[in-house]
């Protein structure tokens, strides 16, 4: 499909299909390709039908919940991540997607409540790290669009500890400053 033999693909799919109806990998790569093709309706639904005879495969999860993202299906895609997170807990990044998909949704203070779980769950915030300072970082930034400044600078100075890459910690600091009015501080 990659490599403009789009018929080749078709056929090899549907032959594939044909011996194999229920195969979720011929459904995973049909819907892959409708993916490429922007043929975003076609490839949902043949990544359900692929999830209907593998339910608990995280490649064909994973690709499902992208295209849902993509396509907007918000509800979806925060049911796909939870899946995910369930299916796979030890895996950073269904932490992180579930808590993308919480925000994007408006759930603000769920999408905090599952950064502070995976933050609880990790080694990674016993010392200082990049990784680390960033999640805290997009704590903050979810703070910010709906709690007081007061909630915001308290996550903040509760957290100096934990990130890295101080200048972005200074600076959001000082965002809350201004709009407290702190102007010496």
């Amino acid at each position: 499909n990659s490599m403009d033999k789009k018929k080749e693909a078709d056929v090899a799919v549907k032959k594939g299909l044909k011996y194999a109806p229920r195969s979720h990998t011929c459904w995973h790569v049909y819907g892959m390709i409708f993916r490429t093709r922007h043929n975003y309706a076609q490839a949902a639904k043949c990544f359900r039908v692929a999830l209907m005879n593998d339910k608990d495969n995280s490649m064909i999860l994973r690709d499902m919940s992208i295209l849902q993202l993509q396509i907007r299906q918000l509800e979806e895609f925060s049911k796909s991540r939870q899946k995910m997170l369930k299916a796979k807990s030890n895996s950073k990044e269904n932490w992180l997607g579930l808590a993308v998909s919480k925000h994007l949704l408006g759930e603000h203070e769920t999408a905090l409540s599952v950064l502070k779980s995976y933050r609880g769950t990790q080694e990674d915030f016993k010392e200082p790290t990049y990784a680390g300072g960033e999640i805290v970082m997009y704590e903050n930034m979810i703070l910010r669009e709906f709690a007081s400044p007061e909630r915001v600078l308290k996550h903040l100075d509760e957290n100096a500890f934990a990130v890295k890459g101080k200048m972005e910690w200074v600076i959001a600091k000082s965002r809350v400053l201004l709009r407290l009015g702190r102007f010496e501080d």
